[in-house]
């Protein structure tokens, strides 16, 4: 979701920069590639991965020549979208009660852990 409160003016034209976005649950990955689609001048800068960010793979530029080393690309900004308790969503629905339970509140504490 925050990705797209993002300011594409911060990349666009700059010619020094590019967005990986990630999201480790395919169905908001498919929505957060819906979501970015819809801003035309992002959306070529934007890559699309699917992993678990606790051991995302390093991502790499080909050297400049055969056999010359490839550069490791580095992030000079992180931004994550982590697990909530879902608090919001409580207040905002009150329906949502009905299923709630410890054991649900339990779980969803050990994923926010991880």
């Amino acid at each position: 979701g925050r990705l797209v409160e993002f300011d594409p003016e911060a990349v666009v034209g700059q010619d020094r920069g590019f967005i990986v976005a990630n999201e480790f649950d395919l169905d908001r990955a498919e929505l957060l590639i819906f979501q970015i689609k819809r801003f035309q001048q992002l959306y070529p800068l934007a890559m699309f991965t699917h992993h678990d960010a606790r051991a995302f793979p390093g991502l790499y530029l080909p050297g400049p020549e055969p056999g010359a080393p490839d550069a490791e690309l580095r992030y000079d900004r992180v931004l994550c979208d982590v697990m909530c308790s879902g608090d919001g969503t409580l207040r905002k629905s009150p329906n949502i009660w009905r299923d709630w339970s410890p054991r649900s509140a339990l779980l969803l504490m050990h994923q926010q852990l991880r």
